[in-house]
């Protein structure tokens, strides 16, 4: 957030372990002689001089020496339970004679559900779609396991996997998994949406490729927050080039042309109005930024650029890491998927899990039978 009034900014605000960390600027923070945090229910912390006038060569450059130290880092604690609504409302004030106060985030207009709605009260569902990785499936799984804070539900979905990853799954403690008939990405991750919506009723679905993983404590609630905010997030690897647009933070995400589907997250609400993945796509390729694009379209997880048709998606980085495995990339598969979307790219947005005949809708439902819980 930038004020170009009151020249300063809030570049972004972390979930790092049990604490929220802020970092900024402002022009006014190196006349001040403290600084605190004032949280929604009128309590005050003090903070550290140390933390918040930095070095700030930057600001300094645009405003004069002047401004050398503009820049702060507050560490505060995460609430043990908090809304969104927590940062709409907590602000650092400045001791200047006109106790300068800015604001984490400034107001937007948001539904109040969402607005107000307890962490603790969010259902999360983190689903893994793989196919013959059975060497790195059990590590991804432990990662999540250990690393996400809030209970969550996990849902393995093995896509008819020629190697022993069922074995594996089969030895996992406190999962769901289903072991399936090959079937393609598309119709894979059908499964994992509908399951973690419609079965298990999860509010927040992140989707984790079995080569990504957390890397931090806490990894999901950056992402819970961003899907209650935008309805759809993905991933920017570390390839990603920095578009200047946004921060990749869930405040304010990365603004970028490309994607990947390492990692995504829905909201229950957004699925709602836009659906599944297309279920005409084959085994590989493009269903994944069909799908965002139907999101952005009804306003969800990204923007539509200024020629009506080409978008730009909303992207998260950090907190994740991508192991070394084997692709099963197909070229052919590739090609035969980019006729399909030329196809359907400009229909109607919403998509059932499955094709639009009932021997599919048979299908489907068979498979949702036999998923299983250890």
């Amino acid at each position: 957030m930038v004020d170009s009034i009151r020249n300063f900014c809030i570049d972004q605000i972390r979930i790092i372990n049990a604490h929220i960390r802020i970092d900024g600027w402002s022009l006014i923070c190196q006349d001040a002689k403290f600084a605190k945090v004032i949280f929604p229910d009128g309590s005050e912390s003090n903070l550290d001089q140390s933390i918040w006038k930095q070095e700030s060569p930057d600001i300094a450059s645009v405003f004069g020496n002047e401004f050398s130290k503009s820049r702060f880092r507050m560490l505060i604690p995460l609430p043990a339970d908090f809304s969104i609504d927590f940062f709409f409302k907590t602000k650092i004030k400045f001791d200047t004679d006109q106790n300068f106060l800015i604001s984490l985030i400034s107001n937007s207009e948001i539904p109040n559900e969402i607005r107000y709605r307890k962490m603790s009260t969010i259902k999360l569902g983190i689903g893994v779609p793989t196919y013959n990785r059975s060497g790195i499936l059990e590590g991804t799984i432990e990662k999540i396991k250990s690393l996400t804070k809030f209970p969550c539900e996990i849902f393995i979905a093995d896509d008819g996997s020629s190697d022993n990853t069922h074995e594996i799954i089969k030895k996992i403690s406190n999962i769901h998994y289903g072991i399936f008939e090959n079937g393609g990405i598309s119709k894979n991750k059908n499964r994992i949406l509908f399951y973690l919506k419609e079965v298990l009723l999860c509010d927040v679905i992140i989707i984790l490729e079995d080569d990504t993983r957390p890397l931090e404590p806490g990894w999901e609630i950056e992402w819970i927050l961003s899907t209650l905010l935008y309805g759809h997030i993905n991933y920017a690897p570390d390839w990603f080039k920095w578009t200047g647009n946004g921060n990749g933070r869930w405040h304010s995400p990365m603004v970028c042309d490309l994607l990947t589907g390492q990692c995504s997250s829905f909201s229950r609400s957004a699925l709602s109005y836009v659906g599944y993945f297309d279920a005409r796509f084959g085994k590989y390729g493009h269903e994944h930024v069909e799908h965002t694009s139907r999101l952005i379209r009804l306003g969800y997880g990204g923007l539509i650029k200024d020629d009506g048709s080409s978008k730009s998606f909303y992207l998260l980085r950090d907190g994740l890491e991508i192991v070394d495995s084997i692709s099963n990339h197909s070229a052919d598969e590739v090609d035969k998927n980019a006729s399909v979307f030329r196809i359907v790219h400009s229909e109607c947005s919403y998509r059932s899990p499955w094709k639009s005949d009932d021997e599919s809708i048979i299908e489907f439902r068979k498979e949702i039978d036999l998923i299983k819980t250890n």
